[in-house]
């Protein structure tokens, strides 16, 4: 272990026993017990949370490194968070010398490069290292392939594997000063000079005044979260989509995930009515006259998009049974999740794959439907220090079945592409799984790995959705969103 972890301290009301402490700039290495002859490649992980919260003590390498047999060296970082970490501003844009917008990407910058620059001396070989991250550390991911336009010759990663990539919405500069102020009213300041001077407490407080009055005035939409990343001009130059279909990324091999139901937990079940939904929409893609949510609507039509489709999910009874869905679901909601979970993480594992692949570097993409089944089910499977062996967990009394089967063969990827840049490396030639196919241009082949069964199929996100949310982006005469 190298130094002390501590978690980020933003939450004024944290029921967690966890040691909280502005002083978070810390990272973990673990390295195998006995010294290898040789320089291990090292996985890099960049923990999720929303940019808001999450730490590193939830995602340890345990389980990878001892599955790897010693043959992996396992960092986690952390940074920045909340306000401390995404506060933008046109006052802190200036010379430089007041600070900088995307202070938390920028702490996650410095530990990968000072983890390429002295992994040496733990046994790890600079030239081979895969950054990892999940939800909105697989959007972390993303942005550190996008950093400076993706320009940089030397960067301190040579793969990547985003899973679950959160892609959160980055509004324009209006927005983000609009958030600047509020963040300066909730604190009683008047400046950012104001702002250092003041004790934790009063930020952590500020953080959550700010957000809870931004909600109110619908300034963002349930399930998204108010801190993050944002489009400065310099560290991050424009959104993921266009960075990422104009070709301004680092080009390196990418292991993309994603699971079965991305937008269930980030829906509000309140949702009832159609009316309902649409507010919700028209927050979420800062749509005035409506006419873009009521397009993307129409996309998720009742007769395909409705509670028949939840209840076939093994989970859902399991959670049903738990008390954890004591609200009848309306079909609105499972409209309104669908597209959500389409288009903040389903379809940008299908822009990033078809991006990587357009540049000649080999790409790779799952669809996970086992266990949990929603947001953040490969987490259970991988880092199983916080769960058992196989996967299981327990959700609020109901056990979710786990699957050995399932968490070993996962690991087991994820191991190998970062060995090798390709997942099939460590899986034996007779292990009843087919052979994971590079995502191509010519071929978006996906892997689906199902407590049934593993199978390649087509990428479906390949469809109308997710070409529309594409292209609904970008230079468009200000008719569409911006993120």
């Amino acid at each position: 272990m190298a130094g002390r972890q501590t978690t980020p301290a933003w939450r004024p009301d944290t029921k967690s026993d966890l040691w909280q402490d502005e002083d978070c700039l810390r990272l973990n290495i673990q390295t195998p017990m006995d010294p290898a002859p040789h320089r291990l490649p090292v996985l890099v992980m960049i923990h999720g949370g929303g940019y808001l919260a999450g730490s590193t003590q939830f995602t340890t390498g345990d389980s990878l490194v001892h599955q790897s047999n010693g043959s992996v060296i396992y960092v986690s970082i952390q940074y920045r968070l909340g306000a401390l970490g995404f506060l933008g501003g046109d006052e802190l844009r200036g010379d430089g010398t007041q600070g900088t917008w995307n202070a938390g990407l920028l702490d996650q910058r410095v530990a990968l490069d000072w983890v390429r620059d002295n992994i040496q001396y733990f046994g790890g070989d600079p030239t081979r290292i895969t950054i990892t991250g999940s939800s909105a550390g697989g959007g972390s991911v993303a942005l550190q392939m996008v950093m400076y336009g993706g320009r940089p010759t030397n960067p301190p990663f040579q793969a990547a594997i985003p899973e679950f990539p959160w892609w959160t919405p980055m509004y324009g500069n209006e927005w983000v000063q609009d958030q600047y102020k509020r963040f300066l009213e909730a604190a009683d300041c008047d400046s950012i000079g104001c702002l250092r001077k003041l004790p934790i407490e009063t930020i952590q407080a500020a953080t959550r005044t700010a957000s809870e009055s931004a909600y109110l005035d619908k300034k963002y939409a349930f399930g998204t979260f108010y801190w993050g990343p944002t489009i400065d001009g310099r560290i991050i130059e424009a959104n993921l989509h266009e960075e990422f279909r104009q070709g301004h990324f680092t080009k390196v091999p990418i292991l993309v995930d994603r699971n079965f139901d991305e937008g269930f937990i980030f829906s509000n079940t309140s949702i009832a009515t159609e009316a309902e939904a649409m507010s919700d929409l028209a927050a979420l893609w800062h749509d005035d006259n409506g006419y873009y949510a009521d397009t993307v609507w129409k996309l998720y039509p009742e007769s395909i998009y409705n509670t028949c489709h939840l209840s076939k999910l093994p989970v859902y009874d399991l959670l049903k049974k738990a008390g954890a869905t004591s609200k009848n679901l309306t079909n609105n909601f499972i409209r309104r999740s669908a597209l959500f979970g389409d288009a903040l993480v389903g379809c940008p594992t299908t822009y990033m794959a078809q991006a990587v692949a357009k540049a000649g570097v080999p790409a790779y993409k799952l669809i996970f439907n086992s266990g949990y089944q929603f947001h953040s089910a490969t987490d259970k499977f991988v880092y199983s220090n916080y769960t058992n062996a196989d996967g299981s967990r327990v959700a609020q009394g109901a056990q979710i079945p786990g699957n050995a089967t399932v968490a070993n063969l996962l690991r087991q990827y994820i191991l190998s592409f970062t060995m090798f840049h390709e997942p099939n490396g460590l899986v034996p030639e007779n292990h009843l799984v087919p052979e994971w196919p590079r995502y191509t241009a010519q071929k978006s082949k996906a892997l689906y790995l199902a407590n049934t069964g593993v199978e390649v199929v087509d990428d479906f996100e390949v469809s109308s959705q997710c070409h529309f949310f594409r292209m609904g982006r970008g230079n468009n005469a200000g008719l569409w969103p911006q993120w």
